[in-house]
């Protein structure tokens, strides 16, 4: 977790380069919310739960680099705070959820947990509420504050792709909720005999983190509200006077109709994802959106075939690469060389034995023979 949000630090850290350098801070903002949208899309047409997660942390991370691109990074590092709760919450809670299952990790073979472990189900569900960005949960004034950044700019399509990226994460988010904890089980009867909640060294840490993703958002509560930006305050000093010109001006009622938009898309999604996947539903909203995408939920499940891209560009060339210096270089040229290497000292060795017979008058007729030798290239 601190190695792949140690980027979004150093961009902060940096800013005084990206300041000096704006088509690349909007490079860089351009990238991120590609990756954003990018990566929700992969989730929504995920089955297994830390799978879903782990998108989810890549599609919350192309939002931090879109506000560190316009400029806006406390935005940025709020989000990192806030995302730090709610993400780790989630990854905790499908922990308790795999523990329940015996290592079982897909969703489509879990189903009715909510009844067998009602602290991991509300934990989590408040997780999911932060990360969907339903006020006053922690996500909520971070999301706002990035998308804020994006409009203030007046980057208007940057903004529309993470409005849309926010509902997509309250629908997949929701999905796994409804498939993990909601509906009857799908596992099976040996797993259902051993369902339990987990002990308290795992309840208690995800009851803190629920605290957390609930209330660490008022750190940056936006100064539309009438209260101080306790945050941007604090990290002020660091971005010299970025803050403020980040954000642009906005009028409050402009600032507050995006807002509602913000809360409406992520209640849309959820409707959307408990509309498909709600109660008894479960797998068959699967079914249901696989048949409405087509081949779009196929190359969604497949990850739009990025390991396949990756294996044939890379893996495959550097496998036959790596094959021919085995067969060519290893055995001929290295191979060879020792061998060569080891000819040559048998074949002196073979010939060295030619010389020693242990008979006397074979070395004497050799001595002297190296005294004729020796006497023919003197006088000559």
């Amino acid at each position: 977790a601190t190695m792949v949000t140690a980027g979004v630090y150093i961009v902060a850290r940096s800013n005084a380069l990206f300041q000096l350098a704006p088509d690349i801070s909007f490079f860089v903002a351009c990238v991120g919310t590609f990756t954003a949208i990018f990566a929700a899309t992969i989730g929504l047409a995920q089955n297994d739960i830390k799978k879903v997660l782990a998108y989810s942390t890549v599609s919350q991370l192309g939002y931090m680099f879109l506000a560190a691109g316009m400029g806006a990074y406390s935005a940025a590092i709020f989000h990192v705070g806030t995302h730090a709760f709610f993400k780790a919450l989630l990854f905790l809670g499908s922990g308790s959820v795999i523990h329940a299952m015996g290592g079982e990790q897909d969703m489509t073979k879990m189903g009715g947990l909510k009844k067998h472990m009602p602290v991991t189900y509300w934990t989590f569900l408040i997780a999911t509420l932060a990360i969907s960005g339903i006020p006053p949960l922690a996500g909520f004034f971070s999301k706002d504050e990035i998308l804020h950044s994006a409009a203030a700019n007046h980057q208007w399509i940057l903004w529309a792709v993470g409005l849309l990226t926010a509902g997509l994460t309250a629908c997949y988010m929701f999905r796994a909720v409804h498939l993990t904890f909601h509906g009857k089980f799908r596992g099976t009867h040996e797993q259902e005999h051993h369902l339990h909640e987990s002990p308290p060294s795992m309840t208690v840490p995800l009851s803190i983190l629920a605290v957390g993703s609930a209330l660490v958002g008022f750190l940056g509560v936006p100064e539309i509200f009438g209260v101080k930006n306790w945050l941007h305050h604090w990290l002020e000093p660091i971005y010299a006077k970025v803050g403020h010109a980040a954000h642009g001006e906005m009028s409050h009622a402009l600032e507050f109709g995006l807002i509602g938009l913000s809360v409406a898309v992520a209640l849309a999604g959820i409707g959307l994802a408990t509309k498909l996947f709600g109660g008894d539903r479960g797998i068959d909203g699967d079914r249901k959106l696989a048949k409405t995408l087509g081949g779009y939920y196929r190359l969604l499940a497949d990850k739009y075939r990025i390991d396949e891209l990756y294996d044939r560009l890379f893996v495959s060339p550097l496998r036959a690469l790596s094959n021919t210096l085995w067969k060519f270089v290893d055995q001929k040229v290295i191979d060879g060389g020792v061998h060569l290497g080891a000819y040559a000292a048998e074949f002196t060795g073979e010939l060295g034995r030619l010389t020693t017979t242990g008979n006397l008058r074979n070395y004497a007729l050799y001595f002297v023979l190296g005294l004729v030798a020796l006497f023919s290239w003197v006088l000559l």
